[in-house]
């Protein structure tokens, strides 16, 4: 048989969209691992110039090749599909052991400090926590033995620490909340049993009847004391024993929860916990009141950007369905291998996409760079795509888009189209009176140049939308055809995002920022910060990011702070209205006016006497003055499209669709607004959904860890 004939008998899978979910699909599908490898032929189409949907970074060349960013992103250490997938990238990259980012060990680092603010009595004050690290590396799936023995210790030594450290108030602490004499007692307070009775729910195992009685009874008697302590008001002036309370508080009621839920057992699964509200779950079995305002579950509404209609000003629109919450929370804090979280060395375009990338187009996979999605056509009996309409938004001068660029020996996309690639690439680059033309858009103000029809048999046998369907009116001829469809599209809910990039002179610690010390660090470690002020709730310092851009001598940064929040839907229009600038000044204004109030409490140098902000210690290689430097740092506006965030709303995941269970038959879903057996947006789901989606077409993988809808 010749390679022609060969070549012509392959399944075509044309790929729409180049999220994580896209991505893991088509390198399940094209995997060495996969018996049915050789049996497709892969097409990847993209609207714009670069791979990564909400993950999509690029290298400004005009500020010394800093890393921009969609968002805020970091990977949690319970991500076991997707460490295994990128792992496996990293190896078949085969770079260089001289080269940056050989390894995935070079590209994440882990990293156990977490800080919450903790709004207490008016003031808000740091909680840090030191997550502990075991010896586990991530993606090898859930944590082995002597992991999850590491960590209960490492737990156990935390317990230890901070109750010695506060000496007759700890023994106190002990005797009354947790009932054991001593720290040698702790065992027989019943705390290690909850602790190990999560990490089996973590983990995806059932509890015995018998057993779930027993922890039952533990868990509330342990509360009972609980609530006598923290009703006595004795803890109330101690900020570390009362955080203390509220944690045990919050295991206690969600031991008992999924006892009477049914979920321990296996008689129910946390997808039925859905239809309820966190905040109401926890109510209804027996959480205090006033703890439903703690800091650590304020810290999950902004993880999980929870927040209806994106207005996070009002506590009434924070809704996050319990099973989702419930089930993310346990595997993060008990379910992680290595670190709680792992930070990335580069940008995500770089450490993540560009891999990808590379070893799929190594593989033979084709990606059309400039096309965006206009309609997928159902046929005339609804029972597969037949059509698919693009927009083809610019012409290429060869024939092959070379998307990425070379930074210090590193591979990465940047942050604007190659215009010397493209046929008209200069007028595109000058814009339109003043603004800028985006690629990245559906209203790009550019003139398209063509358009494109694929159809079912001549051009595709499988379609894979890596796309979210939500608001997406290229989904609107299917929503037409199908009633679940129709009911996805209007129940499940998105969020408009917005995310801002400082990059300071001074360190975080000469801004006045003070991290805990820590035996490990010299330095004091930086942090994750969450639970803060609305709307730019999280901060993260990545200033380790400084080194992997090219400042010159004189100008490097010796801080860059990432914040992240939400826009309310009224605001959308004009944060929409500014995209065309490139660097939003919706977000700048919103984020000045945060800074104005609150950057005091994080970095009491950047403000004056006055309570002014010290502009000169913003980094501006155009070295402008006064609040025109605020105009060098970056600003995004994610309004539209794949850019919004997917919600876990209480009562909306059964709505989502599942990769396989279209309603058509040669259309496969992926991304992390399906139903994966994990209803919340993250990398990890996003990974789960592209292994789903392989699975469908090929049969490969068999299992994907972690999709137990139990």
């Amino acid at each position: 048989m010749t390679n022609d004939t060969r070549e012509s008998e392959k399944q075509k899978v044309v790929v729409l969209g180049g999220g994580v979910g896209a991505m893991a699909a088509v390198f399940a599908l094209t995997s060495p691992d996969n018996p049915r490898r050789d049996d497709y032929d892969v097409t990847v189409y993209q609207m714009g110039w670069r791979l990564g949907g909400k993950g999509a970074s690029g290298r400004n060349a005009r500020y010394h090749q800093r890393i921009e960013e969609h968002g805020l992103h970091i990977w949690m250490g319970w991500y076991h599909n997707a460490f295994r997938l990128l792992r496996e990238c990293y190896d078949q990259l085969g770079r260089a052991p001289t080269e940056p980012l050989a390894l995935w060990s070079d590209a994440f680092k882990a990293h156990r400090l977490v800080t919450l603010m903790d709004r207490h009595d008016g003031l808000w004050k740091p909680w840090h926590v030191r997550f502990p690290l075991t010896s586990d590396e991530p993606g090898g799936g859930y944590p082995s033995i002597s992991g999850q023995v590491q960590l209960l210790l490492g737990w156990g030594r935390v317990i230890r620490s901070v109750l010695r450290e506060k000496g007759d108030a700890g023994v106190r602490f002990l005797r009354d909340v947790l009932g054991a004499g001593s720290i040698l007692g702790l065992a027989s307070s019943g705390l290690p049993g909850l602790l190990l009775f999560l990490r089996a729910t973590a983990l995806d195992r059932t509890v015995g009847a018998s057993r779930c009685r027993r922890v039952r009874r533990t868990a509330q008697r342990l509360r009972s004391r609980v609530h006598a302590a923290m009703g006595s008001g004795v803890y109330d002036d101690d900020d570390t024993l009362r955080r203390s309370t509220e944690m045990l508080d919050l295991v206690c009621t969600v031991v008992m929860g999924l006892i009477d839920e049914g979920v321990a057992a296996g008689t129910s699964t946390f997808n039925d916990l859905d239809e309820q509200e966190l905040r109401g779950f926890l109510r209804k079995h027996g959480c205090r009141p006033e703890l439903l305002d703690c800091a650590f579950l304020r810290a999950y509404y902004n993880l999980a950007l929870a927040y209806r209609s994106g207005d996070s000003t009002d506590p009434a629109n924070e809704d996050a369905a319990a099973g989702v919450a419930v089930n993310i929370m346990l595997r993060a804090c008990c379910g992680y291998r290595g670190a709680f979280m792992w930070e990335m060395q580069a940008g995500m375009g770089d450490t993540i996409f560009a891999p990808f990338y590379q070893v799929l187009r190594s593989r033979g996979v084709r990606f059309e760079f400039f096309h965006t999605v206009r309609a997928l056509r159902p046929s005339k009996d609804g029972g597969s795509v037949t059509e698919i309409h693009l927009e083809r938004q610019v012409d290429l001068v060869h024939d092959e888009y070379q998307p990425l660029v070379d930074v210090q020996g590193l591979p990465c996309w940047p942050a604007e189209p190659l215009y010397d690639q493209i046929v008209r690439g200069d007028l595109l680059k000058a814009g339109a009176e003043g603004h800028r033309y985006d690629l990245e858009s559906l209203e790009s103000g550019w003139s398209p140049a063509g358009e494109v029809t694929l159809r079912k048999g001549e051009d595709f046998q499988h379609v894979i939308l890596g796309i979210p369907a939500m608001a997406q009116s290229f989904a609107l001829p299917l929503a037409e055809r199908n009633a679940s469809w129709r009911t996805m599209m209007d129940q499940v809910e998105t969020v408009a995002t917005q995310a801002v990039q400082l990059w300071l002179g001074p360190s975080a610690p000469d801004l006045g920022w003070q991290s805990p010390r820590d035996e490990l660090h010299t330095p004091p470690p930086r942090t994750v910060l969450g639970a803060f002020a609305q709307p730019f709730h999280t901060w993260a310092d990545f200033s380790h990011l400084a080194s992997s851009e090219a400042w010159p001598d004189g100008l490097r940064p010796g801080s860059i702070a990432y914040l992240l929040g939400t826009i309310p839907a009224a605001m959308e229009e004009a944060a929409e209205a500014s995209r065309s600038e490139g660097n939003s000044s919706y977000v700048r204004a919103a984020s000045l006016e945060w800074l104005s109030r609150y950057a005091r409490i994080l970095w009491p140098a950047l403000c004056r006497e006055d309570g002014s902000l010290r502009w000169d210690l913003l980094v501006d290689p155009y070295e402008r003055s006064g609040a025109e430097r605020a105009c060098s740092q970056y600003y995004r506006a994610n309004t539209e499209g794949s850019e919004r965030y997917v919600q876990h709303s209480s009562g909306t995941t059964k709505f989502r669709l599942r990769a396989g269970e279209s309603g058509f038959r040669n259309l496969i879903l992926a991304g992390d607004w399906i139903d994966t057996g994990i209803c919340g947006g993250c990398v990890e789901t996003a990974t789960m959904s592209g292994l789903q989606a392989a699975r469908a077409i090929s049969g490969h993988p068999r299992v994907v860890p972690g999709e137990s809808r139990r």
